[in-house]
């Protein structure tokens, strides 16, 4: 997104990051990227299955390494 679309001045945005720098000594990096129509369609199913109870857990890390040692390994042999 342009500093123009967020009704930002360009030169405040290079300001706050360099003072950001400055006090904290980090630099951040985020870069939000629109949901594809199959990445929507896997959260709706997703959503689905919790209403519909279809899902595993809660666990422990017990638990969880043992529902995980119970999975089949099919390794992927597509080179």
């Amino acid at each position: 997104m342009r500093a123009k679309q967020l009704g930002i001045p360009l030169g405040t945005l290079v300001n706050a990051f360099l003072r950001d720098l400055g006090q904290t000594g980090e630099v951040h990096f985020t870069i939000a990227e629109p949901i594809t129509p199959k990445m929507a369609k896997i959260i709706d199913e997703m959503r689905a299955e919790i209403v519909n109870g279809d899902t595993y857990g809660p666990f422990n890390i017990d638990e969880a390494e043992a529902f995980l040692d119970d999975i089949p390994y099919e390794p992927d042999n597509k080179n």
